[in-house]
């Protein structure tokens, strides 16, 4: 199985390649710091040399880059949304292990050190991840329409290099170090049983009396004006180009229809009924009214966009200005159908309409002197913007934003008289449940205490915690004894009391399979962050070395 594995792999290098830069988007443009990172070089920059690259290198950046984003889709299974901070701090790390490797003669894998690294690549791997030959086969079927061009020696470096960089990385990261007792402090954390009662506190019930003066509430809004201020607007016209005004009765040539359906067979295949099998092909001969219709949506689209770019030209061209009649001569002359948006900020399109983020950004971008838009696809329409005004942001009087205001301000004292008033809560129930009083009996006995529902919870450990138990229930356990009763616990939703019924931690064995294998994945962490860290260091020392002189 391994042979067949690297022989196919090796077989299908190219179309492997291909699919990657389908999925890997352009090399990302890094900065780091003052110093030219990695982005767009510049042939007159002065060389900054980096491991072996050279960071005012265009080809050499774009190689780190391309690596790193490789090495994350084999590593990880699919291409992790990194940030550009990150990408570029694995970028360079890899680059930083390849020259320890280089440095201390690490040898090349072998065929048979590359063939089991090969099936360890999570991309390759089921969910219960072992080595998925059907998914791995069926992947690599998925390459042959690909028709990029990538040699064998691309794939090869980057599986190379990644057998190269996880054996640097075990040699950086040692065998880790943990303590007995941290190992047991991790055990019983997982194992300890909790039986608990858990008041959850109905917040949308507790109203303490608050009656604010304008005064009050004027001082609240210039306190906290930035929670209030109102974000610049803008004010446009738009321009539809509709598809379906520029559809026509077009006919087309033999040659023209087999052309559209040879490039888009997929598109007319009969999906299949029964999963798993593939679709049955397409004949044109059943399937032409479909291909001629699509040349002819097709046909209306380029129309279309091409009446919103001559319409925008028409304006350029003539120096028509923003307020000119002329301008509504023009939108009936290339059929277009105008209209004027509600106003809307950057961080949202204008109410009810499907607009998308590249036209509310390129609606930002207008302003006097450049009042109108190139055409903008929306759909199968064209847009072309008209921009009217832009109004800046500003922080509303009180008679503006009154219902606001008093909304925020009467939430702010409700969460501050409920802190006030949470111990004196505690010590009434404490009272309460020494005397032998249940826990729902005992809130309920509480003069303006917030509705509340208590529920059972256990016995259960946190490596099975019960369905329905509140994260920042569990995450406060520790802190609760036996019997005992927590502080008022609170989420973004609920405030919570917790009584602790019974609490029974686990035997420490240290022979025990769990504290093995506890003790192996803390060792494991300590082992990460030790290479981590061995690395950041000599990523930071390079760059440092080779950082140019201070002007």
């Amino acid at each position: 199985m391994i042979s067949w594995i690297q022989t196919t792999f090796e077989k299908h290098t190219k179309f492997f390649m291909a699919f990657l830069l389908l999925v890997i988007t352009i090399p990302f443009v890094f900065t780091i710091g003052a110093a030219p990172g990695i982005g767009k070089g510049d042939g007159r920059a002065q060389q900054r040399e980096f491991f072996g690259y050279n960071l005012s290198s265009q080809g050499d950046t774009r190689r780190l880059t391309f690596d790193a984003r490789i090495s994350i889709l084999l590593q990880a299974g699919y291409m992790m949304d990194l940030d550009g901070r990150q990408l570029q701090d694995y970028a360079f790390q890899r680059a930083a292990s390849l020259s320890l490797a280089d440095r201390y003669h690490l040898p090349r894998p072998t065929a048979a050190q590359r063939q089991t690294f090969l099936t360890s690549l999570r991309i390759f791997q089921s969910q219960q991840g072992q080595f998925d030959a059907t998914a791995y086969n069926r992947f690599r079927d998925q390459l042959k329409t690909s028709t990029a061009d990538f040699t064998e020696a691309d794939v090869a470096r980057v599986v190379e290099d990644e057998c190269r960089i996880q054996r640097i990385g075990e040699l950086l990261a040692g065998p880790g170090y943990v303590a007995p007792i941290e190992v047991a402090n991790q055990l019983s954390l997982a194992s300890t049983q909790w039986t608990l009662k858990v008041a959850e506190l109905d917040l949308g019930t507790y109203a303490p009396s608050i009656r604010p003066t304008d005064e009050i509430l004027t001082k609240h809004l210039e306190d906290n004006a930035a929670k209030f201020e109102v974000p610049d607007r803008v004010n446009i016209d738009y321009v539809t180009f509709k598809a379906a005004d520029f559809a026509g009765a077009e006919t087309f040539t033999d040659d023209e229809v087999v052309a559209y359906f040879e490039a888009n067979k997929e598109r007319f295949a009969t999906p299949s009924t029964e999963a798993g099998k593939p679709a049955t092909p397409a004949v044109l001969a059943v399937v032409r009214p479909q291909v001629e219709a699509a040349l002819r949506t097709a046909a209306a689209n380029r129309n279309a966009a091409k009446a919103a770019s001559d319409f925008a030209f028409e304006i350029f061209d003539q120096k028509i200005s923003k307020d000119s009649p002329a301008i509504d001569a023009l939108v009936a002359k290339f059929h277009g159908h105008r209209a004027t948006a509600p106003l809307f900020t950057r961080g949202a399109p204008p109410a009810g309409l499907p607009w998308t983020r590249q036209l509310v950004d390129e609606a930002f971008r207008l302003e006097a002197t450049r009042f109108y838009s190139d055409a903008l696809p929306l759909g199968d329409d064209q847009l072309v913007l008209l921009w009217r005004e832009t109004l800046p942001k500003f922080t509303p009087s009180l008679v503006e934003a009154r219902d606001q205001v008093l909304a925020d301000f009467t939430d702010s004292e409700k969460s501050r008289a409920l802190l006030q008033n949470a111990p004196e809560w505690k010590s009434a129930l404490e009272s309460k449940l020494a005397a032998g009083v249940q826990l729902d009996a005992a809130l309920a006995s509480i003069a303006g205490a917030p509705k509340a529902e208590v529920k059972s919870y256990g016995p259960f450990t946190r490596r099975q915690p019960p369905e329905g138990l509140s994260r920042t229930v569990s995450d406060g356990l520790e802190r609760i004894n036996a019997g005992g009763l927590s502080d008022l616990l609170r989420d973004a939703n609920k405030a919570y009391f917790v009584q602790v019924i019974e609490r029974k931690s686990p035997v420490i064995d240290r022979n025990s399979p769990e504290y093995i294998q506890i003790g192996n994945a803390v060792a494991a962490n300590s082992a990460n962050a030790a290479r981590s860290s061995a690395l950041s260091e000599l990523v930071e020392a390079e760059l440092q070395r080779s950082a140019p002189p201070a002007q």
